[in-house]
Formats: C-alpha cells, structure tokens, sequence
C-alpha cells in the first residue's frame, strides 16, 4: 500500500529533477556552442589563412613568370637590335649633349628600364669620368645587370660618335648642321638628314642671366650681341643706373649650347675676348652668383637663384623666359633638345626608348628634370590676348583662345620633326579640352619686297598645316588666315631668322 503524498512526491521529484537536468543543459549550452565556433572560426581563419597563403604564392610565381617572360622578351629584343647587343649588358648608348645628358637622359633611362620590367633601376655615376653615367637594373631570369650608357661630353659628341658607330642615340641641343651631314655623308650614311632621322623630346630656352643685385630687369637682342662680342665693356653704356666693368661667363666651345647662343644671339660673331667659358650651366650660374659685374648665358633649368632677363627682339615687347613662351618658341632664344638615330636603324632598343620619351611618362620626366615638355597648352588671357594682331585678324579672333603650339617648317617647305608630331598632340587636345571647336591656322613670314606678296606667302604656309591636318585624320571646321610678316620674332637679315619668322600660329573658338 502506498503512502498518502507519495506519488505527489515521486512526481514532483521527478519534475523537479526534469527541470533541474534542462536548467543545468541549458547552462552548458551556451559555453558548448562558443567553443564549437571558436572552433570552426579558428578552423575557417586557418583555412582561410591557407587560401591567402596559396593565393599569394600564386601571385609571386605569376609575379616570376611575369618577369622571367620579360627577361626572354628583352633577350630577343638586344639580338633583333644588333648582334652585338645579344650577349652585352649594356642596352643602349647615348652619347652627345651634357644639357640633356647631366640629368635629363640619365631619368630617362631609368624609367624606362623599370618600364621594361627591371627592378632596382639606379643612376651610377663615374669618379674618374665625370661626363659618364651608367644606369643600371636588374631583370629577372639574367644574371649580369643591364645597362645604358650616358656619356655626355657636347653636342658635337653626338654626331662624332653616330658616325663612327660608338652610340645608338645622339643627344642634341642644336639641331644637326650641314657640315655635320656632309661628314655623314662621307662615311656612306646617307639617311641622318631631318625630319626622319630627327626626334624632339623636350624645349629649351638659354636665359641671359646676371647676379640678382643688378638692375637690369630686359635686353634688347642688340644689347646682348653687343655685350658678348665685346663691344660693349662697360655697364654704364647701357644706362641701367650701374657701372664697372661687364665681365662674360659663358660656356666652352664642345657645347651645343656654346654653339647656339653664338649663332641665334651673338649672329655667328664671335665672343668677346676674356670671356671666362665653363663645361657646365651648374658652373656658369655659379659664376654670376658670385661676381656682381657677371652676365652669362644657361640653360633653362640651371637658372636658379641667378636673375634671368626679358629678351626683345626689334620692335617687339620683351619676352621672359616662360613656359608658354618656350613652348611657341616665341622667346628669342627657344630651343629644342633632340635625340638622333638614323632614319633607317632597325635598333628595337633604341626605337623604344624614343617613344618612351616621347610619352606620357617620358614628358613627366623631362619637367622633373627642368625642361619644358612638348604638351600642348591653351593659353592664358595675358597669351591668347589678340591685341597685338592686325586690325583684320583682331576681329576674327578677339574671342578665341591660342594654344602653345606654333607649326614650323623645314628647309624644303615641309612641316619640320616637331610639327608632325604636333599633329597628334592638337588632336588629343581638342579631344579632350574643347571638342567641337573651330580651328584657326594664322601663318606668318619672313619679310619680302611686296607686302602683298607675303599674304599669299604666309597664306600658303597656314595651308600647308591645314592639308597635313586633313592627312593626318584631323576633324572639324579649320580656317586658314593669313598674317603676312606681321611683327617678325626674329631678325630677317639672316637665313635663321627668316625661318623662324615662317611659323604658323594655332587658334580655336569653342562653338
């Protein structure tokens, strides 16, 4: 029999224990369920640790493969640009102008060894020959680092050493002259003559500069062929409210630049007696930075804390030295910098290089060294101000915006080397900038007996740049204008200065 409340209490009991064994589950449940997803966690990181691991050997052998494909590329490139090249580890030589090659040419190889693939690209410079720079790199899958070779010793190196087969590039700061071709000529290479054989990679200007205390702030051209071919000795002629003695810094006669400022300044007289030459524009700026009575002559990015002069040529304003000024070479003493290889050259190495310079990356690294990049510009209000046209022209264009470009022409009448490449830099602009736009193409020449006669004259030269437009692909509505030899840049008294002054102007109006 059983006992009253004892099945009461069996049930409670039981209950009681029921409950009580879910509570202790339930309290257990939750540490259990954290561990099994620390667990599975850990186990998904580890995992998931393994996959990035993988991914990532994945991406440095692709990385390998990426430059060992490189390596066999350039391998066969060195044997298609020469037998020679096959089994060197110098790439490239170049060899000429110290203007282009003190930093400009030495960045320039550079990147475009990174561009190739090579890793640690450097610049090595050479303590018992200061004019030779070696830049270096390394490319995966070859041993010996490979190179290109700078050797920057003047101008006229370039052409010395094209002819005798010691470069594949000549560096250039004045364009190739007639007896240089001739020496070609007389060694059986017969294609180095321009526009083929020619390439501009960046503009120039020589600033006429003097220590920073001196008041002169503007010469005319006259004014400087006088001071530097020693007819003028004295600052108190030149009525600048200072006097003493003019004491001429210039460079030597192995520099391109030496050569230019003689033939565009100076109008091939030569240079004063005493003048004090240096075979760097590092040196000559130093010069006049310590010798008050100085003036000197130095390429546009050595100018530093030295004062460099607005130049007039006639009747013209003064012209200082700036960037739209160089890019049209308005300013008068503008200049390019070219690199030379014959026209024919089957040198793939070399060929890559020049469009490397000429590219996007190249034009970056030509500002970075001081030079003015062949981008083209529209201008400013005070540069695309059409006052200074004549009274025809003025009304056509008063509303229209000018570009830095300004189309030149070589000896046979054709565009020269820079305004073909030109051609597809206006395009990209117009592209880009001012799609739509009505072009106008002023043309400009050198001074004849009948003013009439130059209209036609400088008509035909802007309509030359038009058909070589329409050539090239080139869209929408162009004008040809005619300025006759309205405001000359240069002197016509000489067979340079009427080539300069054949230009042709480049104008748009946005619809």
């Amino acid at each position: 029999m059983t006992r009253p409340g004892s099945s009461t209490t069996s049930t409670s009991a039981l209950v009681l224990g029921s409950l009580g064994g879910k509570q202790e589950r339930k309290a257990w449940r939750w540490p259990i369920l954290g561990a099994t997803l620390a667990l599975l966690v850990g186990a998904g990181g580890w995992l998931g640790m393994r996959h990035l691991d993988a991914l990532e050997s994945r991406m440095v052998r692709s990385d390998t493969l990426l430059l060992e494909a490189r390596a066999q590329i350039l391998g066969l490139k060195k044997s298609l640009s020469g037998s020679e090249r096959g089994t060197s580890d110098v790439l490239l030589r170049l060899s000429g102008s110290n203007t282009i090659g003190d930093e400009l040419a030495p960045l320039l190889a550079q990147g475009w060894l990174s561009d190739l693939g090579g890793t640690q690209a450097r610049i090595v410079l050479d303590s018992a020959l200061p004019e030779h720079r070696q830049i270096k790199a390394r490319f995966a899958g070859i041993e010996a680092m490979q190179k290109v070779d700078v050797l920057a010793r003047g101008s006229g190196t370039a052409f010395e050493h094209l002819r005798k087969g010691l470069c594949d590039l000549g560096m250039s700061s004045r364009p190739v002259s007639e007896s240089d071709l001739e020496a070609f000529e007389a060694e059986g290479i017969l294609d180095m003559a321009p526009p083929a054989s020619e390439h501009v990679i960046g503009l120039d200007a020589i600033a006429v500069v003097v220590h920073p205390g001196n008041p002169a702030t503007s010469l005319s051209m006259a004014d400087v062929r006088d001071i530097f071919t020693g007819k003028v000795v004295d600052w108190s002629s030149l009525g600048l409210g200072m006097s003493g003695p003019i004491h001429l810094v210039g460079r030597d006669a192995n520099s391109g630049t030496h050569g230019f400022f003689k033939d565009v300044a100076l109008a091939k007289a030569e240079y004063g007696a005493g003048i004090v030459q240096f075979p760097s524009h590092a040196l000559v700026a130093a010069k006049v930075m310590e010798d008050p009575q100085a003036i000197g002559y130095v390429s546009l990015p050595y100018v530093a804390k030295t004062k460099a002069l607005a130049l007039r040529e006639g009747s013209g304003p003064p012209v200082y030295p700036a960037v739209f000024a160089v890019r049209t070479e308005e300013y008068p003493l503008s200049r390019r910098l070219y690199l030379y290889q014959e026209a024919g050259s089957t040198n793939v190495l070399a060929g890559e290089f020049l469009e490397y310079a000429l590219g996007s990356k190249g034009q970056a690294l030509v500002e970075k060294a001081g030079f003015v990049p062949l981008a083209i510009e529209i201008g400013s209000r005070e540069n695309r101000s059409a006052v200074r046209l004549p009274a025809a022209l003025r009304e056509q264009l008063q509303r229209c915006e000018r570009l830095s470009t300004t189309f030149r022409f070589s000896k046979d009448g054709k565009l020269d080397s820079r305004a073909k490449r030109d051609m597809g830099r206006l395009q990209d602009i117009l592209a880009q900038s001012r799609p739509g736009a009505r072009l106008f193409l002023v043309g400009y020449c050198d001074s004849g007996a009948d003013p009439i006669e130059d209209i036609s004259r400088s008509r035909a030269l802007a309509e030359t740049v038009r058909g070589e437009w329409n050539h090239q692909g080139g869209t929408g509505s162009v004008q040809v204008l005619a300025g006759g030899s309205w405001q000359p840049l240069s002197n016509n008294g000489t067979v340079e200065g009427r080539a300069r002054n054949r230009r042709v102007e480049v104008w748009i109006h946005s619809r």
